[in-house]
């Protein structure tokens, strides 16, 4: 009994070599076709220094990139049209992009994930594969104090301003897995 447990003992062990060999030979992971992005755990190759955050999703027709870091999906190209917050409320939610819709305005945590303080005029990772303005987007997250006032990130120096929702902003549509957001 006691060495038909160390043989399946040492069966496992071997198993589990054989599928660790085989993730760090794979190389990097794809998107592959279908209706959303396909979700990889970390390789490797991702645990190196300079590796890249973003992967630019080829079958949304390069319209869209996944950060790896936080699992959302960003449009590469936000609204270049400045709006008051509550004219931007349902920009996301009509949008199409990669052929897609689903998509809606970032919680002010969200946004400011894409934030990188070293780095200014944008505030942007330097690998990142946007094309954005230096300027304000909204956020959907109402100031809970005045609720006439929501969260903005200024990309040009990554801050988070509260302005009046009747004020200027542009808007940047994300997606990510369902939310329960309320209008």
């Amino acid at each position: 009994m006691q060495q038909r447990r160390c043989s399946r003992f040492i069966v496992g062990v071997l198993a589990l070599g054989l599928l660790a060999e085989a993730a760090l030979t794979a190389g990097p992971a794809q998107a592959v076709s279908g209706p959303a992005p396909i979700y990889y755990g970390e390789s490797v190759s991702d645990q190196v220094k300079g590796a890249t955050r973003f992967l630019i999703l080829k079958n949304w027709n390069e319209e869209a990139a996944l950060d790896k870091k936080t699992g959302l999906v960003w449009e590469m190209i936000p609204s270049a049209t400045a709006k008051s917050w509550w004219n931007v409320r349902d920009t996301c939610a009509n949008k199409t992009v990669g052929g897609r819709k689903g998509w809606r305005l970032p919680s002010v945590v969200e946004l400011s994930s894409l934030v990188d303080l070293a780095n200014t005029d944008p505030a942007l990772p330097m690998d990142a594969p946007f094309n954005i303005f230096s300027v304000g987007y909204w956020s959907a997250s109402t100031i809970t104090e005045l609720s006439t006032d929501a969260s903005l990130v200024d990309f040009f120096n990554g801050l988070v301003l509260s302005p009046g929702k009747a004020g200027s902003g542009h808007v940047w549509c994300v997606r990510s897995g369902m939310n329960a957001e309320v209008y």
